[in-house]
C-alpha cells in the first residue's frame, strides 16, 4: 500500500539532489554521463558486463515506472550494484577508479602524438600532396 508513496519519495530525493547540484554549480568532472549517479557498481545490473572489456556502457536497463523501478532497485538481484546517492565527488571518484587508468593512457598517447607532430616527423611528400 505504501509503494506509491515510497516511489514518489525516492523520485523527490533524486530530484532534490539534481536541483541542489544545479543551484550549487556542482557537476561531475569525469562522470558526465551519470554512470555512477545511482549505483556504486552499475555494471552489476547487466549480467556478464565488464567495463573496458564488454564495449560501450549504454546505461542501466531499469524499468521506467517509478514503482517498478523502486522494486527493481531494492531487489536481491541488484545487491551487488549497491544502490547509493553519491555526492558529485564520490561519483567522480568511482568513475576514476574504473576508467582513470584508461584516461591517463589516452592523455599520454595524445601528448606523444602532439610531441611527434611538433617535431615535424610526419611530412607529406610532394607526390602525395599532388594526389589530394
Amino acid at each position: 500500500m505504501e509503494l506509491p508513496i515510497l516511489a514518489a519519495r525516492r523520485r523527490s530525493i533524486f530530484g532534490a539532489r539534481r536541483s541542489a547540484n544545479i543551484v550549487g554549480h556542482r557537476a561531475p568532472e569525469y562522470d558526465v554521463d551519470g554512470v555512477f549517479a545511482e549505483f556504486e557498481w552499475p555494471f552489476a545490473t547487466v549480467p556478464g558486463f565488464v567495463p573496458l572489456e564488454s564495449g560501450r556502457w549504454t546505461g542501466v536497463p531499469a524499468p521506467e515506472d517509478d514503482r517498478e523501478r523502486l522494486l527493481w532497485v531494492v531487489s536481491e538481484a541488484l545487491a551487488p550494484a549497491k544502490p547509493w546517492l553519491p555526492t558529485v565527488a564520490e561519483q567522480d571518484k568511482a568513475w576514476l577508479a574504473v576508467f582513470g587508468e584508461r584516461l591517463e593512457q589516452q592523455r599520454r598517447y595524445a601528448a606523444n602524438a602532439q610531441a611527434i607532430g611538433a617535431r615535424g616527423d610526419f611530412q607529406v611528400g610532394n607526390d602525395i600532396a599532388r594526389t589530394l
